[in-house]
């Protein structure tokens, strides 16, 4: 009559499977959570090149939001167009089992906006439980900023190299013993010992001893002071005498930097000069030196005895031509 006499079933239990199921759905909670924690970009790609998973960080530094990105063309919407062909062939190669996946490569990828930023990525297989390859696992970190950072660095070396060698002075870094930690030498065929070998060497073991404790004493009062000083010191170089002035300012902590200038010749000229000037002052004869590059001769010097005979000064005549000592007088002019 259509009566429900009774009820048969079948119970099975399944409290391991579900035990399994929430574990491994809570592994996939801590395993997502860690992803969009890290510091670096996850990103799966398909054989199809679709993507099918990319975490947190990787959204952000893309710009796209999970549901504008999962599943779109990898190569597609995030590669320039430039470089598209190039990694698209070697990830095909790759997945392919051709060639290893590189364990380190770096390649431009387009944010929204097509705004360029250079990845640093580490790659692995992606592989089924039968070993066969389902797609590419790659972390990776934005280094734009430093491979810029990189490339201005290097630029500057490249130009302080060129300063340096370009200059005529010695530069060298000393630490607070006066131990040298660096130098550059323009010319050190007229050195005693090589770059290579002042390096780690103590300026007392440089210079004569008198000039050694000055710069010494100098290196610490610059580190104390914290302010340039100025020095002349004198070098035995090449069996001869070299006079350099230093110029030496705080650098790094503890250290100095010294700039050294050969001002052998500038002093031997400067003492010729002066003795020339002794001379024409004693001279009994009145003298005079006008600059014969220049129109109307223009007086330079006058001497002593010039000033006796004549009773003019020197403030009065210089930057004048000597006709002037003729006044009315119209006999000829003798330049000398």
């Amino acid at each position: 009559n259509g009566y429900l006499l009774f009820l048969e079933g079948l119970i099975t239990d399944i409290t391991y499977l579900k035990q399994t199921e929430y574990a491994l759905e809570k592994e996939k909670k801590i395993l997502n959570q860690y992803l969009n924690a890290a510091a670096s970009i996850f990103l799966i790609i398909n054989k199809n090149h679709t993507i099918k998973l990319i975490n947190q960080k990787g959204r952000e530094i893309l710009g796209y939001p999970q549901n504008e990105i999962i599943g779109k063309n990898w190569f597609h919407n995030c590669i320039p167009k430039k470089e598209k062909k190039e990694l698209t062939q070697l990830f095909g190669q790759i997945i392919s089992g051709v060639i290893e996946p590189p364990d380190i490569y770096e390649n431009w990828v387009l944010a929204k906006g097509n705004r360029r930023k250079l990845i640093r990525w580490r790659n692995a297989l992606l592989k089924d439980e039968n070993g066969n390859i389902t797609g590419l696992i790659s972390s990776g970190l934005e280094v734009t900023e430093q491979v810029f950072a990189e490339q201005k660095l290097r630029e500057s070396e490249e130009k302080n190299r060129a300063i340096l060698q370009a200059m005529p002075d010695v530069v060298s870094i000393y630490d607070k013993k006066g131990t040298i930690l660096e130098i550059h030498v323009p010319d050190d065929s007229s050195f005693r010992i090589s770059k290579e070998e002042l390096v780690g060497e103590n300026i007392t073991n440089l210079f004569f001893e008198e000039v050694g404790k000055k710069l010494k004493s100098i290196i610490s009062k610059v580190i104390h002071n914290q302010e340039m000083a100025t020095l002349e010191l004198a070098s035995s170089v090449a069996d001869d005498t070299v006079i350099y002035e230093s110029r030496l300012v705080p650098f790094n902590k503890n250290q100095v930097l010294s700039i050294a200038r050969n001002i052998t010749e500038t002093n031997t000229l400067q003492s010729s000069l002066h003795l020339r000037n002794r001379a024409l002052e004693a001279a009994g004869n009145g003298v005079i030196i006008v600059d014969a590059q220049q129109p109307d001769l223009p007086i330079l010097y006058s001497n002593r005895a010039f000033s006796l005979i004549t009773g003019y000064q020197p403030s009065e005549v210089l930057g004048e031509n000597c006709r002037f000592l003729q006044k009315d007088d119209h006999l000829s002019l003798i330049h000398i």
